[in-house]
């Protein structure tokens, strides 16, 4: 049974893309989202051994609801980087990769500056490290890798880490 059938009604909006049928449950928890939980608009996209199996959309980028979330569509995506982040260090700690107990300046040398040379990979990927978002660089940095790294490096912790 679809979320639209449990609601009692249509799906609220269209979801579109590709979905491959062992992957149902994906476009399943999407659909819910929307009939269950009120989602504005929302995409998800899954590679699976290499291949794209899953790449869906719908819903709208707007909350009157005038302009569709496309195939294409750009959005702030905020936090759920980090999430994806520690997700990957976690994947190389498990394969041996990366010691989550070594110093974040045994892989990233520069990053030792202004007192951060007892930072640990594991201070990082659980958000107390001390180093968060600054604006000490100038205006637009945030969109230049290089300055941001720079900034990282140069940056003190704001509290000690851990």
């Amino acid at each position: 049974m679809t979320a639209a059938a449990r609601a009692g009604g249509a799906p609220a909006v269209r979801i579109e893309g590709q979905c491959e049928p062992r992957f149902a449950a994906v476009r399943q928890a999407l659909e819910d989202n929307f009939v269950l939980r009120d989602e504005l608009g929302s995409a998800v996209c899954v590679y699976h051994e290499g291949r794209k199996v899953v790449d869906l959309w719908g819903g709208h980028l707007d909350a009157a609801r005038t302009r569709p979330w496309r195939e294409n569509s750009i959005v702030a995506m905020y936090s759920i980087a980090k999430s994806m982040c520690a997700l990957s260090v976690h994947i190389l700690a498990d394969r041996g990769q990366i010691d989550l107990d070594a110093p974040v300046a045994h892989y990233w040398p520069e990053f030792a500056q202004a007192g951060k040379d007892k930072v640990l990979v594991r201070h990082i990927v659980s958000h107390n490290c001390g180093v968060h978002f600054q604006d000490a660089g100038k205006p637009g940095d945030v969109f230049d890798y290089d300055a941001m790294i720079r900034n990282i490096e140069r940056q003190a912790p704001a509290w000690q880490p851990g």
